[in-house]
């Protein structure tokens, strides 16, 4: 009588194994959304993503588009929401103005906002020094709302370029923590040799959006 029950014991174990089986060992995405940005111009034939963070609703994804055979003709950063369920694209920013080069590069999510780091530069190459000459050099921090499209706050600064790891912000106690370096890397300035860390309050930061970085 026990060995019966045993024996109906791992039927019943083995018929949930076979039943689970296609659950565990699925290949197929819930969904798939493709984007690229050739609406913009042939010349973004190229997009590296740096950063994704998911939060309750949506997936925020962010990068950069590019040539890749003539990198130094302009970069668009771009950063993006989909929807969590569906993968519908709910929102998108972009960063064009006033530069050549524009990055999204490192991003956070606390609660429903998203924190997005950057930079945006233009300059010359000088092949007697091998440096840069900039006339645009900055950074910048972005919050927006992670399920529509509204920026809440920027903070740009001069000469402070982003840091070579992608992940240099993080959120915690309702703060924002970023670490860049502090000159370019080849800036004709000349480099520091300085990493700053710099801490900003989560809700209103006090400081006038820069309306040369917005499109």
């Amino acid at each position: 009588m026990k060995r019966s029950r045993a024996m109906v014991l791992v039927a019943v174990l083995a018929g949930s194994l076979f039943l689970a089986g296609p659950l565990w060992s699925a290949t197929a995405p819930l969904w798939t959304t493709p984007f690229n940005f050739q609406a913009q111009g042939s010349k973004y034939n190229t997009i590296n993503v740096y950063a994704v963070a998911a939060s309750t609703n949506s997936l925020i994804v962010c990068g950069t588009a590019f040539d890749l055979f003539a990198w130094d003709s302009g970069q668009l950063g771009f950063i993006k929401a989909f929807d969590l369920a569906t993968g519908q694209l709910k929102w998108e920013d972009t960063l064009t103005a006033g530069a050549s080069q524009n990055n999204f590069s490192s991003l956070s999510i606390a609660g429903n906002t998203v924190l997005v780091d950057g930079y945006s530069c233009s300059y010359t190459y000088n092949p007697s020094t091998g440096l840069d000459t900039y006339t645009l050099n900055k950074s910048f921090l972005r919050a927006y709302n992670a399920d529509a499209y509204h920026l809440l706050w920027e903070v740009a600064q001069d000469a402070a370029t982003l840091n070579s790891g992608p992940n240099n912000i993080i959120t915690a106690n309702n703060k924002v923590f970023v670490v860049r370096n502090e000159k370019g890397f080849y800036d004709s300035s000349g480099s520091t040799g300085n990493c700053i860390v710099q801490a900003y309050q989560m809700g209103t930061v006090n400081v006038p959006v820069i309306t040369l970085l917005l499109d």
